[in-house]
């Protein structure tokens, strides 16, 4: 995805966020499993959304998410989602996460201006 030069975003912070959801989706899959990143741009907002196959969260997990130090695993502090919400809402943003039987999706809205 080629974003336009007149799109004003934090590229840093943007990155990190993608780092720690990426990880997560690669920590949740195991080996046998699939991660999937998509990207969409339109004339107001970036739309990333990151899915994986790994094993379901609970609806307790869900609503825990983004709380500090929260881990379902052995790997990690448990800051990782805490950071990229903290970046995400820094940013004016939104993030949804769904769980079912087959799939994990993260959805990430970002508003950007332009500088045009």
């Amino acid at each position: 995805m080629a974003v336009p030069d007149d799109v004003a975003l934090p590229s840093t912070l943007v990155r990190q966020v993608l780092i720690n959801l990426l990880l997560n989706a690669i920590a949740a899959t195991g080996q046998a499993g699939q991660v999937s990143l998509r990207s969409m741009l339109d004339q107001q907002q970036l739309l990333i959304v990151v899915e994986n196959t790994g094993a379901p969260m609970s609806p307790e997990q869900l609503a825990r998410l983004y709380e500090p130090f929260t881990r379902f695993s052995e790997n990690g502090n448990g800051l990782g989602l805490w950071i990229c919400y903290q970046i995400i809402t820094q940013l004016g943003g939104t993030i949804r996460a769904e769980s079912g039987a087959e799939l994990t999706r993260f959805t990430v809205i970002l508003p950007f201006e332009s500088n045009a």
